[in-house]
């Protein structure tokens, strides 16, 4: 075994020897054993028809922070194997609040509202369920305005847009939480909004 993620594990595992009839493919079978306990009584996932030429195999759909053990056997023509002795308990990573957001920016300006965009943040084991933003006019926030915005996933980044702003110099940030809490703001983007428009100045 090697070290699992929030949500997947790799197995590894030896070939057993084939005998007059190769190996077909590799079954495999989990469950978790919150319990202490080490046995399939109550039952497990399996993953079937896991090519014959593998060593080792991705097992995804884990849960963060349950412990896990595996089984393997190998099918052939005359039919399965008998399942292998359980695997070394594995447990997924735990569960946090979200990574902090990167790459800022405001890729887009025009007339009526303007468009921010990021990468999304790293959900660390739990469904991204809501986005923050807030806007000040001050690099150090203050007086800060925050509202829950909009977000369209685009190709690799989240957007949002803004519209009804003022001929004013704006700095903002963005922010994510899962179950487990929410992620420090990013570093924030700012963007200047001159009475004229088609005369748009933007830093980040």
């Amino acid at each position: 075994m090697r070290r699992a993620t929030h949500h997947s594990a790799v197995i590894q595992w030896q070939h057993p020897p084939s005998g007059d009839a190769p190996i077909d493919s590799f079954r495999f079978r989990y469950t978790s054993i919150e319990d202490g306990s080490d046995d399939f009584s109550k039952g497990g996932v399996e993953v079937h028809d896991v090519p014959a030429n593998l060593s080792q195999y991705v097992i995804e759909g884990l849960q963060a922070g349950k412990t896990y053990i595996f089984q393997a056997r190998a099918l052939n023509k005359y039919g399965m194997g008998i399942w292998s002795e359980s695997s070394i308990p594995i447990k997924t990573l735990n569960g946090h609040e979200p990574s902090k957001i990167e790459a800022l920016t405001i890729p887009h300006i025009y007339r009526s509202f303007i468009m921010l965009q990021w990468k999304p943040a790293s959900e660390n084991g739990f469904e991204i369920t809501k986005h923050f933003l807030r806007y000040a006019h001050m690099p150090n926030m203050e007086g800060a305005v925050e509202l829950e915005p909009t977000v369209v996933r685009k190709g690799e980044y989240d957007t949002c847009e803004l519209r009804h702003l003022q001929k004013k110099t704006y700095y903002f940030q963005v922010s994510c939480k899962n179950k487990m809490g929410m992620s420090v703001w990013s570093d924030p983007a700012s963007v200047s909004l001159p009475e004229d428009a088609t005369k748009l100045a933007l830093t980040a």
